[in-house]
């Protein structure tokens, strides 16, 4: 009981501040010309957005296999899939660092150590981070905003494959940290995942992974801008491609739930600095989250639901991973 609580409050929370911060922007777009941009949407653009976000998972998938086989775990195509698609249940974790949830699962399908296999997800949230740097740096260059964001996301990048790849810091960092009762708890664990964390985050398996991460998050891009068509907005992809992309560092480095209210409020202030009237950059942001963070999160519970004979009880599962 205390397992289920426990996860249900976590969804709570976000459900509730993800309604927060779409009712602050409702106020903001004004509300009655609000729903009118929402009900004049061209909803003719809804096919080519569904098909634009699930590419952006299928592409993602890719990686998730690569590194699979990086670090030498073998699975079956279909499982890994269901296992990838599964921790999209946990995209409004902070950070999604809750898709350990898919190293749990890796472990009671296949007896994988967790410690072997959670260093995927940091390695995918780098290599994620590094994308969308790559993708806001033209924009950040030519609309002289941003740039202070992106450098900020590549030193934070540049700090963690320093660290993880060089044995003697990472060593002692850990012997330091040691002294906080909490890294003390799970120091053996971080101890166990390194050799996994450092050959992912190697200088050869950043670049692959990257370029990976750059057509499945431009995809989400490009579902943006369509989204924008359909408000009638007045902005082309490449303005489009900034926008969500330097949003999305911003919400990334909040470490919020999927970056809630971090990432909207800059998505909406951004588009309003572009020309685009209130009202049509509330409803764009509300719009563009729903069709990721929220479909996300729906898309994983199908996955997991549709496999819980095999993947066990969602409260054990969120609960095991969370202490992973």
């Amino acid at each position: 009981m205390a397992k289920e609580k426990k996860f249900r409050k976590r969804v709570t929370f976000s459900i509730i501040l993800s309604a927060a911060v779409f009712a602050g922007l409702s106020l903001y777009g004004e509300l009655p010309q609000l729903k009118k941009s929402i009900l004049n949407f061209s909803w003719k653009y809804i096919p080519v957005i569904m098909v634009m976000v699930f590419l952006n998972y299928i592409i993602r998938f890719v990686k998730w296999d690569y590194y699979l086989k990086v670090i030498n775990i073998k699975t079956s195509k279909k499982d890994s899939f269901s296992i990838f698609m599964s921790g999209l249940l946990m995209t409004v974790s902070p950070g999604k660092f809750g898709e350990v949830l898919k190293s749990y699962l890796l472990k009671k399908i296949y007896s994988t150590q967790i410690s072997k296999s959670s260093p995927v997800i940091l390695a995918e949230r780098v290599t994620d981070l590094l994308a969308f740097c790559l993708l806001a740096s033209f924009g950040a260059y030519s609309f002289h905003y941003g740039e202070n964001v992106v450098l900020i996301g590549i030193v934070l990048i540049i700090l963690i494959v320093l660290i993880i790849g060089q044995e003697r810091i990472f060593v002692s960092i850990l012997e330091y940290a040691k002294k906080f009762s909490l890294i003390e708890k799970y120091s053996t664990k971080i101890e166990n995942a390194y050799e996994s964390a450092a050959s992912l985050l190697s200088i050869k398996n950043i670049f692959k992974p990257t370029a990976i991460s750059i057509p499945s998050w431009f995809c989400e891009c490009v579902a943006f801008y369509f989204i924008l068509n359909g408000l009638g907005c007045n902005v082309n992809l490449f303005k489009a491609t900034f926008i969500y992309s330097i949003s999305t560092i911003i919400g990334a480095l909040s470490m919020l739930p999927g970056g809630l209210a971090v990432m909207e409020t800059s998505m909406t202030g951004m588009l309003v600095l572009v020309g685009v009237d209130k009202s049509s950059a509330v409803a764009a942001t509300i719009l563009i989250r729903c069709f990721t963070l929220w479909l996300a999160v729906i898309t994983g519970m199908i996955f997991f639901y549709s496999n819980h004979r095999r993947f066990g009880d969602i409260d054990d599962a969120i609960s095991e991973s969370s202490t992973a």
